[in-house]
């Protein structure tokens, strides 16, 4: 077997453990839906039913941002339907094909086995797999992004016009994820900043070529432009309102910026701060984080390398939209391939600096790089797959457990609930033809509440959660509706066995 064979079976094993870890069970593992990965969907049902004129961004919610990934996810409701399955399906579906597309950045920026390193640890990761099943936006980032810096670091090589011209194009298109793509356009402008230094006669050569690069991305990302000129506020109302310049100002010092550099630079080792997913928890799990540290190490040591200046240039100004803002996972997402890159350059210094002790045992850091491979692939299945698996905070698996329940008995119910059950996550799922955003049941602040409702033409279905306060305030519901009857439903799932709702059902008589 040649070297090139060696390699294309090795990047098939690595694609297909990468593969099958997002797809496993992919509807279960976690369980459940995330709230704004169901305004998401229903956004998308409403540009399914009306997709013209085009919206590069929501005008209606303009905390939903950018639209791009809202008419692919229409596309797959509209073929396959509006099904929890088939929207995790769809974001799943984006997160695979990053695995890919980071693999071909990384091999057009460094040699095979930085690549292979590299993938290997974004194949594995757990920030990375569960963003892909969150059907938020935001997963669709890396994807154009490392598209984009594969397209241009190919350009550099091939010196091709067309390859110029995807270059502008996939990054205008990245622009079109999320807030923290503003980011993008400043890493390629700095990147050819900084070639243009190295190599000035190299690009008076190719002027038109980067004249095309700059005219594609012009072209392709007006209409964002466009929006955000018509609608200033409404464009940037979400970064508005997170920007820790306000923050500053009412604290009138510097503390909350100080706070974000703390949480940043502790992020992906210690505590990953967000509000769903990752919070106690850092983003990166073992090994991964110590080879993450050991790459940006090693980054410094060889900066005078323009590979490393690049990654660690991408890196930084990566941490930017977070830093700016609020740091966690979910606005730094555009930092995900940089990181795994530098996860991937750490393994591949550990295992150069092992083989350059042991020159005449290669097999030692060969299998040093075995055991940390499988360490990471048990650790990774540990955490997130094993039976003993640490439950994802944020899919809200007893509010979905409730939708399933109700969306059967829509038309033979009225339902009122009441707690902290996500509306958007029950909207969605008990969602019927017509208007995405209507709801088909009512939610009311306190239970007492309860007691105001009269039955009509149809039965009635409190719901509630299953707590002690809430339990004594059955016999009160009894009182007015006694001819009523108490249920539970139960969150049954490896070993996890507890209430997700008390529910008192009133038929209709």
């Amino acid at each position: 077997m040649t070297r090139k064979h060696l390699i294309l079976l090795s990047m098939i094993l690595l694609f297909s453990v990468g593969f099958f870890l997002r797809f496993y069970r992919f509807n279960n593992l976690p369980f459940g839906i995330n709230h704004d990965g169901s305004l998401e969907s229903l956004e998308a049902i409403e540009l399914m039913k009306k997709p013209l004129p085009l919206q590069v961004h929501s005008l209606k919610r303009p905390w939903l941002g950018e639209t791009l990934f809202r008419y692919y996810l229409a596309g797959a409701i509209k073929i396959l339907g509006p099904t929890p399955s088939v929207i995790k399906l769809a974001s799943t579906f984006i997160s695979v094909s990053t695995v890919i597309a980071f693999y071909f950045f990384t091999r057009t920026l460094f040699d095979n086995k930085i690549a292979f390193f590299s993938t290997f640890f974004i194949s594995l990761s757990g920030w990375h797999i569960i963003m892909g099943k969150s059907v938020w936006r935001a997963i669709s980032l890396p994807l154009f992004e490392c598209l984009t810096f594969y397209l241009i670091f190919k350009a550099l090589k091939t010196k091709k016009t067309i390859f110029y011209f995807l270059s502008g194009f996939s990054l205008a298109l990245t622009t079109y994820t999320y807030a923290a793509s503003r980011f993008i356009p400043l890493i390629v402008f700095f990147l050819f900043t900084f070639l243009f230094i190295k190599r000035k006669k190299e690009f008076i050569v190719n002027k038109r070529s980067l004249v095309i690069l700059v005219l594609s991305f012009f072209v392709f990302t007006l209409p964002l432009i466009s929006f955000a000129f018509k609608y200033p506020s409404t464009f940037n109302s979400r970064s508005d309102f997170l920007f820790v310049g306000n923050r500053i100002k009412q604290t009138n010092n510097l503390q909350p910026l100080l706070d974000n550099l703390k949480k940043t630079a502790l992020m992906f080792t210690v505590r990953a701060g967000g509000d769903d997913f990752f919070v106690n928890e850092p983003l990166l799990d073992f090994p991964t984080n110590i080879f993450f540290i050991v790459g940006l190490l090693s980054s410094f040591y060889f900066i005078k390398n323009f590979n490393y200046q690049f990654t660690l240039m991408g890196f930084f100004l990566s941490l930017l939209p977070g830093l700016l803002s609020i740091p966690n996972g979910n606005r730094n997402i555009g930092v995900l391939p940089f990181v795994y890159l530098l996860s991937g350059i750490g393994l591949k210094t550990s295992h150069e600096t092992i083989k350059s002790v042991f020159k005449k045992k290669m097999f030692i850091p060969n299998l040093f790089v075995a055991i940390f491979f499988l360490i990471t692939l048990v650790n990774v299945w540990k955490i997130y797959f094993g039976k003993n698996r640490r439950e994802i905070f944020g899919f809200y698996p007893e509010t979905t457990i409730v939708g399933n329940f109700m969306k059967p008995l829509l038309n033979d119910y009225y339902f009122y609930l009441t707690d902290n059950y996500p509306r958007d996550v029950l909207t969605f799922l008990t969602y019927q033809d017509g208007d995405p955003f209507l709801k088909h049941y009512t939610w009311l602040e306190q239970k007492e509440e309860f007691l105001k409702v009269n039955q009509k033409n149809k039965g009635i279905v409190f719901i509630m959660f299953n707590n002690p306060d809430n339990q004594a305030f059955i016999p009160l519901l009894k009182q007015k509706f006694p001819n009523g009857e108490v249920s539970e439903l139960k969150y049954i799932d490896d070993n996890i066995n507890r209430s997700a709702a008390i529910i008192y059902t009133v038929h209709k008589i």
